[in-house]
């Protein structure tokens, strides 16, 4: 008798809590009234609806909002070129209260205090951005990202400067030996003319500039010192390795927002990305086999307080994957 009472009971608290975790609303549905209520100018009740916001999140595991964050430093700029003061102080506080380390926040804040010439202010804010760049995977990575493309542009312009002077420098000799190669066989003026052309002969096989770069480093080799060959390899591995480079980089930047790499940042960071539920909810209609996605989509539903559809999500990706259990108990990938 007391071991069916106890059962009772602990199942009486368990859908209790459901219950009570039922009738929160999702945090997609409390960022909206927040803003709602900037708009109208009542910040009292913007601040209600973001510790609002902030409650629900602890309560589905979510610790960050980096989009309502960034909306949040976008308004405080607005507001700040407006001169509505009251409203910028409540969107700063509020983007540092949903996101404290973001670097798009940090940067947006930057931006304001540049408008305002505070470089007291933006400076130091600035350089904050690019210290939390490395705390988020996104950032990190898109952060990769550009340095890698802004290296190669610097190392092809480099050179291509390069082969410049190597032109300068060798060219009357390349010329003269053309001119000599070519006069065994003809005569007359067109000697001159070929030789010079031959300097640019990828040009006129409608070929691209990046060809007679390649074309000077391999005519100018035996004319070059012992650094200048040195430096002719190395730069013509970096032109070569270039758009593999790009390709690669293009892939990691169209793939960091891919409906599953978003769901798995969700889930890893406990941030909470309102639009990756649907797209990933879209792709499980064209994958629905994949225990990966459904486990991802049971990570999402969970976020959004919607208890019964993650538990669904969750039991399928078990039964896709038998080990997929151990992945739902420990609350991450």
């Amino acid at each position: 008798m007391k071991w069916r009472l106890a059962v009772c009971v602990l199942a009486w608290v368990c859908l209790g809590g459901v219950r009570a975790r039922a009738e929160q609303p999702a945090p997609r549905d409390i960022w909206p009234q927040a803003t709602a209520a900037v708009d109208a100018g009542d910040v009292d009740a913007a601040t209600k609806k973001t510790t609002e916001l902030t409650e629900v999140g602890k309560t589905y595991g979510v610790k960050t909002f980096p989009l309502y964050a960034e909306s949040a430093a976008a308004l405080a700029r607005q507001a700040n070129k407006r001169g509505n003061k009251v409203v910028a102080d409540w969107a700063n506080r509020t983007a540092d209260l949903l996101d404290p380390t973001s670097p798009a926040v940090a940067f947006s804040k930057a931006e304001a205090a540049s408008d305002q010439k505070n470089w007291a202010k933006a400076i130091p804010t600035a350089f904050r951005g690019y210290t939390n760049m490395f705390s988020e995977y996104r950032s990190r990575l898109l952060g990769r990202s550009d340095s890698l493309i802004v290296i190669l542009m610097a190392l092809t312009l480099t050179a291509v400067i390069f082969a410049l002077v190597l032109c300068i420098r060798y060219g009357r000799a390349m010329a003269h030996d053309f001119r000599e190669m070519l006069s065994a066989r003809m005569g007359g003026g067109t000697v001159t003319v070929l030789a010079v052309a031959l300097l640019f002969l990828p040009l006129f096989l409608w070929l691209s500039p990046m060809w007679l770069v390649f074309y000077w480093f391999i005519i100018f080799f035996s004319y070059a010192g012992v650094v200048e060959r040195i430096l002719i390899f190395i730069f013509a591995l970096i032109i070569a390795a270039a758009p593999i480079l790009l390709d690669l980089t293009a892939h990691w930047i169209a793939g960091v927002d891919g409906p599953v790499v978003m769901s798995a940042i969700a889930s890893e960071e406990q941030g909470y990305y309102p639009e990756a539920l649907k797209r990933l909810q879209e792709l499980a209609t064209l994958v629905p086999d994949s225990a990966t996605i459904h486990l991802l989509l049971g990570n999402l539903q969970q976020q959004d307080g919607n208890e019964p559809d993650a538990a669904a999500h969750y039991r399928q990706s078990i039964e896709l994957r038998d080990n997929a259990g151990a992945h739902v108990n420990l609350g991450n990938l």
